[in-house]
């Protein structure tokens, strides 16, 4: 059954709110490796080392919640501007449940079609 008018937008204020979080967290990223201290070694290997291992750590959360807000866009994308694909199944045109939806807003596929790209990718 497609979503009705009330489940668009209870996903809709979803989206928003996970826009909103990972907005912030992207902020809060920027806003730490803005206070690191760029090229400064120290007198020790070993805190050098644990220095860019923090570093790597914080860039490459970034980049997965970056890849997340892209996903949110998308979703409120095809929400706004063409609601009769958003909750489509991308792969086998099926619907998508509104609970699936529901605890993955973005979700672009159906769980049978997802679990299969995953264990095809090696997720």
């Amino acid at each position: 059954m497609p979503l009705d008018n009330g489940q668009r937008e209870a996903l809709g204020r979803l989206l928003e709110r996970e826009r909103s979080r990972l907005a912030a967290r992207l902020q809060r990223f920027s806003a730490q490796r803005d206070d690191v201290e760029v090229g400064g070694f120290s007198q020790h290997m070993a805190e050098d080392a644990s220095a860019l291992t923090e570093r790597e750590t914080a860039y490459l959360l970034a980049s997965e919640e970056g890849r997340r807000l892209v996903a949110v866009d998308q979703a409120l994308d095809r929400l706004l501007h063409s609601p009769e694909s958003f909750g489509v199944c991308e792969h086998c045109g099926v619907e998508i449940p509104y609970a699936r939806l529901e605890a993955v807003p973005a979700a672009r596929s159906c769980l049978e079609c997802q679990t299969g790209v995953e264990s095809r990718s090696g997720w």
